[in-house]
């Protein structure tokens, strides 16, 4: 019985093997597949903000109460340094969401995107 059994196997085993050197496959796809490819580019647009550290986070919210905040009342404001707060409005200036415009004596404090 169990050589029976063997034999039956290997005959299955060649019976699949054959002279095919291929197989085929089906895919389906679903119906809303494509309808989004915009996607990527909002959620990189969406985790480039997310991604935020918290001081950077902070100051957002500073500029937004008062764009014509200085580096040191941001400072004081957030009790750091002002190097710190150099460095994220630096990282802020290179993801584009920070900038500063108007002459000397009137410079504000404009957001780009948030």
């Amino acid at each position: 019985m169990k050589n029976k059994r063997i034999w039956n196997l290997k005959i299955r085993i060649r019976d699949l093997r054959g002279d095919r050197t291929y197989f085929a496959t089906t895919l389906y796809i679903h119906p809303d597949f494509g309808k989004h490819q915009n996607d990527g580019v909002i959620n990189g647009v969406i985790n480039g903000a997310i991604n935020l550290k918290p001081n950077e986070e902070r100051i957002i919210e500073c500029v937004k109460k008062n764009p014509n905040i200085t580096v040191k009342e941001l400072a004081e404001l957030l009790e750091v340094g002002t190097s710190t707060i150099d460095r994220a409005i630096k990282t802020l200036k290179q993801k584009g969401i920070l900038t500063r415009q108007g002459s000397n004596k009137k410079k504000e404090w404009v957001l780009l995107r948030r």
